[in-house]
């Protein structure tokens, strides 16, 4: 993650995580497509950190955080609402791109049993991690260690 201040502007690079979207957006921000990076008023920065904390565990100065590898078994599907991915700990697990296109596995997840799965039909698909699946989500932060699980889906 950094922030890089131009122009009056700061410019947020991030993982991607629909929840930080949908808060940078509610405070103005802008993709900037030329940049690759989230636009929002320089005064902002101190929330758009604040944001970073809630979804990620920890911001862009937070440079010392302890991490661990975290290892999640899933005794029940998980789908996604229509045309999303599944987030858990602020990752980004899996996310499909249409019905029939399989999900790609988000940046620094390893499943270990299964794979992730597309389903639904072909203008409302959704993302599916399914029963018996088991992953590894690797450097998660451990001030996320107490967020909430999807239902069937516990830490081994």
């Amino acid at each position: 993650m950094k922030i890089t201040i131009r122009n009056g502007k700061a410019h947020i690079t991030s993982p991607y995580n629909t929840e930080f979207i949908a808060k940078v957006k509610e405070m103005g921000g802008r993709w900037d497509a030329s940049t690759k990076t989230w636009a929002i008023s320089q005064d902002l920065v101190e929330e758009a950190r604040e944001i970073m904390r809630d979804v990620y565990g920890m911001d862009d100065q937070q440079t010392d955080i302890e991490t661990t590898d975290v290892r999640i078994k899933f005794a029940d599907d998980v789908e996604s609402g229509y045309r999303a991915g599944i987030n858990i700990m602020g990752r980004e697990i899996a996310k499909a791109w249409g019905r029939d296109t399989g999900a790609r596995t988000g940046d620094g997840v390893v499943f270990v049993a299964g794979k992730p799965e597309s389903g639904g039909s072909a203008n409302h698909w959704k993302t599916i991690i399914p029963a018996g699946c088991e992953i590894v989500i690797k450097g998660v932060p451990v001030t996320k260690l107490d967020s909430e699980l999807p239902k069937g889906a516990e830490i081994v």
